[in-house]
């Protein structure tokens, strides 16, 4: 029990001068904690980690995995502007999104944790749960993270939810090259899925297609105007389509 706590007290000090270190921070602190997952706590300037005895695998496999994760912790540190809850679907969806961001942004600066992060991508993959042990909406939210980060599902899935979790899938990777490409952060993120969000819940005509011209302030679809106007079908909806095409 000594050793394993000298061990501890040995990886935090380690893990205090590399978060440091990647996320050019120096009054970040780090801890180890058996009870939460790991996370980070920006207006904390927290770190809080899984033990390293939690982890899969002999002894090295483990201390690799700690140090990509503890590398994923830093570049949010570096790169996020907030980190949500992922007890809510919207949070842990963001949050998903805000990982791969990172990682990428990441990787051009630390090029050597390529190999690292490929290797964690395998026990993450394994860690996570098989989709039929996940019940009602949350069952979607995991199958949407595990196909949006692996490109691929633990257990089956109905095949009307593959579909809509591919499309949202591919949706999200987009605002994620976008964020990327025009150097947006998180809160751009954010708002580009609220936004979305709300023109899928309130201005989208599932029944009959296109979009409501508009919509009131308390929430009635606007159905006396044309839904493709002289305005909006020859100049907005072109443009729309020619602006997709360009970002193929």
């Amino acid at each position: 029990m000594q050793s394993l706590q000298l061990r501890n007290e040995s990886l935090v000090e380690i893990a205090t001068f590399l978060v440091r270190r990647w996320s050019e921070r120096e009054n970040i602190t780090v801890e180890f904690s058996d009870k939460i997952e790991t996370k980070t706590r920006l207006k904390e300037n927290r770190v809080i980690l899984t033990p390293i005895e939690k982890r899969m695998g002999d002894n090295f496999q483990k201390y690799r995995q700690f140090r990509t994760s503890l590398w994923y912790e830093a570049m949010r540190i570096k790169f996020c502007k907030k980190i949500l809850s992922n007890d809510h679907a919207f949070g842990f969806i963001l949050n998903t999104m805000e990982t791969r961001r990172v990682e990428q942004l990441g990787r051009k600066l630390w090029k050597g944790m390529d190999e690292e992060i490929i290797f964690n991508y395998a026990y993450m993959f394994m860690s996570r749960p098989q989709l039929h042990t996940v019940y009602g909406k949350a069952r979607i939210v995991e199958a949407f993270y595990q196909y949006f980060m692996f490109g691929a599902f633990k257990g089956e899935i109905q095949a009307s939810h593959f579909e809509r979790i591919k499309k949202a899938s591919e949706f999200a990777k987009k605002i994620v090259d976008e964020s990327i490409e025009r150097r947006y952060d998180t809160e751009w993120l954010e708002k580009t899925m609220n936004c979305w969000n709300f023109i899928r819940n309130n201005i989208v005509d599932t029944d009959n297609g296109e979009w409501f011209w508009s919509i009131s302030d308390d929430g009635i679809a606007n159905r006396n105007e044309d839904k493709a106007g002289f305005w909006k079908c020859p100049y907005h909806n072109s443009r729309m389509c020619l602006e997709v095409m360009a970002r193929q």
